[in-house]
């Protein structure tokens, strides 16, 4: 099977904790397949942009790691980065 996502990929900032998690709607859907769909034969691509920063670097390693095809264009400036405020523990 073939899969393709189009759109958002970013960084889910974590605070106070400072934990970076990969995130953003089609990032998420790529690494969900994935982990679903484990075998070789399966094919799932990622299209969208991020930025030419660490944050930028890090998402990268994420797509060699989980083996996911990419069309991505890396953009002068920073990387989509969301921050997630935990509160009373959640």
């Amino acid at each position: 099977m073939k899969f393709v996502c189009v759109g958002a990929a970013g960084i889910d900032s974590y605070e106070p904790t400072g934990e970076l998690f990969p995130g953003g709607c089609s990032l998420n859907v790529s690494l969900h397949l994935r982990k679903l769909l484990s075998s070789k034969e399966d094919s799932i691509q990622l299209i969208s942009a991020i930025g030419n920063d660490s944050n930028g670097s890090y998402l990268l390693e994420i797509l060699k790691k989980y083996n996911l095809e990419k069309s991505v264009k890396i953009l002068s400036g920073k990387t989509a980065r969301q921050p997630i405020k935990i509160v009373n523990g959640e």
